[in-house]
């Protein structure tokens, strides 16, 4: 009996249909799933190109920032540099003051003998 009604089924043709629906229903969800994969391709390939930009903005920052850190150093040792020349030339002219006041001693020393040995 259900040879039958399955042969008989066969013969009017709703197994057919029922495999048209279902061809219709896969050929639409791949249809969709293709939708959704380009999509998800357009933005993967929308943030590769964004995650390059970031990299060049990086790269870019990040070699502004070591030619600055490499004048900085340069300006800081021409600093070290005065600096240390400013102290030598401190230190001399202290010198030379000090020298200057042992001599105006001596200076006002004679000065008052020989003013001594004049009156």
């Amino acid at each position: 009996g259900s040879e039958v009604l399955a042969g008989g089924a066969l013969h009017d043709g709703s197994i057919d249909s029922l495999r048209g629906r279902l061809l219709q229903e896969a050929t639409a969800e791949l249809a969709y799933a293709s939708k959704v994969t380009t999509a998800a391709d357009h933005k993967v390939q929308a943030l590769s190109q964004d995650c390059k930009k970031l990299q060049d903005t990086i790269a870019a920052l990040s070699a502004a920032s070591a030619a600055e850190n490499e004048t900085l150093a340069i300006e800081l040792e021409q600093a070290r540099m005065r600096i240390r020349s400013d102290a030598r030339e401190v230190a001399a002219l202290t010198e030379r003051a000090a020298q200057a006041e042992v001599n105006s001693v001596k200076w006002r020393e004679s000065n008052e003998i020989a003013n001594s040995a004049i009156s």
